[in-house]
C-alpha cells in the first residue's frame, strides 16, 4: 500500500506469543503521524463498486489469500513479511476483520535453487487434482501426482511457465483457469495480458491465447503474392496479427525480424532441432541460442540467492531476450500466431506468440516502431498458410 519512506510507514504490531499481527485501523495511524502500510482490502457487493475497509490486517505487503472448503482463509505473506516468520510463511484466519494466525513458515519455499524464487504474489490453484503454485518471476512448484499435498520444483523436470509475463496469477472461471500477468519491460504492472491453461500429459500445463480475446483483423492478406522468405514493409501506425503453418525439418529454423527504419529490431526465432523458440536483438544472421531460465540460472553465481543477484539478464522476468525450451508437438505441421502491437503510453512494441496452441510467449521491445517484417526460413522448415493482416481496432 505504500509508495514512500519505511520511516513514515504504520504498520501493524506483533502479538506478545508472536502468533499474529493485530488489526490496525487508518484512523489510529494517522493519530501517529504515519500513514498506513501493509495489506489492507475494499470490499464489493456488484465487482464494481468498492469500499474501503480502512484497516490493515497484516504486515505483509502483497499476501495472496485463498479461500478454504472449511470457510478458513489461508494468506500467504512474502514481500514485507517479518524475519520472525521467514521469507515466506503461512497465516490462517477466519475472515479479514480478525488476526490470521501463523500456521507455518517459508511456505511457499523461496530462494530455492535453480530457479531462485524470490518470495511476493505467491498464486496457487487445482486442476485435475494437481496442486500448482507460481511465485512472482522466476519460481513454479507443482505435485506429481493427483490428490498429492507434495510440490516439487517443476523446471528440473523439463517443465515451463515463465514466458515473459511477470507476477502471473491463475484463477478458475467457468470450468477453464486463466492467468494474468503483465510485462516488466516498462512500468510496473503497465500491461496486463491473459493466458488460458490447457493440460499436457501427467499434469505438465501449456498456455493458449484465449480465443475470446484474440483481436478482429481486416480481410485483407498483405503476404498474398509474396515468396516464402521475404520482407514486407509495415506502417507504423498499424498493429498486426501474422498467422501461418510450419512445416517443420529436423534441422529446421523459422525467423522473423520486425525492424524499425535503422534496421534494428527484435527476432523471433523457433528451432525445430533444440525444440527451442526465443526473444533476441536482431542481427545480420540469425542470432545465436539464447540458453533457457534453467540452464541460465543453474551455471549461475552459486552465491546468489535470488534470481535478481545473479545478474542474468536474459531472462523471461525481463520480457526482453530469452530462451523457453521443451516444445511439445513440432515433430507433424503445427500453428503460429505472432501478434505485434505498439502501445503510445509504454513507447514499445509487443510481440506476442502462440506455438501450435500449447505454448506462449511475449516480448515488449521498449522504443520499437516496426516498419519492416523480415521472414526467414533455413534447414529445410516451411512456413505455408501465411497471413499477415492489420488489426481492425486500434485499443491503447
Amino acid at each position: 500500500t505504500e509508495r514512500y519512506s519505511e520511516a513514515l510507514c504504520g504498520l501493524p504490531a506483533l502479538s506478545d506469543d508472536a502468533s499474529r499481527y493485530e488489526i490496525l485501523d487508518f484512523d489510529e495511524i494517522f493519530k501517529r503521524g504515519l500513514l498506513p502500510a501493509g495489506a489492507t482490502y475494499a470490499v464489493s457487493e456488484d465487482g464494481i463498486h468498492f469500499e474501503r475497509s480502512g484497516k490493515i490486517f497484516h504486515i505483509s505487503r502483497n499476501p495472496s489469500a485463498y479461500a478454504e472448503q472449511d470457510g478458513t482463509i489461508s494468506l500467504y505473506a512474502g514481500y514485507g513479511g517479518s524475519e520472525l516468520h521467514g521469507a515466506a510463511a503461512l497465516f490462517r484466519g477466519d475472515s479479514f476483520d480478525t488476526p490470521f494466525l501463523f500456521i507455518q513458515r517459508d511456505m511457499p519455499p523461496a530462494c530455492t535453487r535453480p530457479t531462485r524464487p524470490t518470495t511476493e504474489c505467491p498464486s496457487l490453484f487445482t486442476r485435475n487434482g494437481y496442486r500448482y503454485v507460481l511465485y512472482g518471476f522466476t519460481g513454479y512448484r507443482r505435485s506429481l501426482t493427483a490428490d498429492s499435498a507434495e510440490m516439487v520444483d517443476a523446471y528440473p523436470l523439463g517443465e515451463e511457465i515463465y514466458e515473459g509475463l511477470g507476477v502471473p496469477m491463475v484463477c478458475e472461471m467457468n470450468g477453464r483457469h486463466i492467468m494474468a500477468g503483465w510485462p516488466k519491460n516498462a512500468s510496473w504492472g503497465a500491461a496486463i495480458l491473459h493466458r488460458e491453461l490447457i493440460d499436457e500429459e501427467n499434469g505438465r500445463l501449456g498456455m493458449k491465447w484465449m480465443p475470446e480475446l484474440v483481436p478482429e483483423t481486416l480481410c485483407e492478406n498483405l503476404l498474398e503474392g509474396h515468396d516464402e522468405d521475404n520482407e514486407i514493409d509495415l506502417d507504423t501506425k498499424e498493429n498486426y496479427l501474422l498467422s501461418a503453418e510450419i512445416y517443420p525439418s529436423e534441422k529446421g529454423i523459422v525467423a522473423l525480424r520486425f525492424l524499425d527504419e535503422t534496421g534494428k529490431g527484435c527476432e523471433w526465432q523457433l528451432d525445430l532441432s533444440r525444440k527451442t523458440a526465443q526473444f533476441s536483438d536482431a542481427s545480420e544472421g540469425l542470432a545465436p541460442p539464447i540458453p533457457s531460465m534453467l540452464e541460465a540460472l543453474e551455471a549461475a553465481d552459486p552465491g546468489a540467492d535470488v534470481y535478481f543477484r545473479t545478474e542474468i539478464k536474459d531472462l523471461p522476468v525481463y520480457t526482453q531476450n530469452f530462451s523457453i525450451s521443451n516444445l511439445l508437438g513440432t515433430e507433424l505441421p503445427f500453428s503460429v500466431r505472432v501478434l505485434l502491437r505498439y502501445s503510445r503510453k509504454l513507447n514499445a512494441s509487443y510481440i506476442d506468440v502462440e506455438i501450435g496452441g500449447r505454448r506462449t510467449m511475449l516480448s515488449g521491445r521498449n522504443g520499437l516502431r516496426a516498419s519492416r517484417l523480415s521472414i526467414c526460413t533455413e534447414g529445410g522448415a516451411q512456413m505455408k498458410e501465411r497471413v499477415l493482416a492489420r488489426l481492425a481496432h486500434m485499443v491503447e
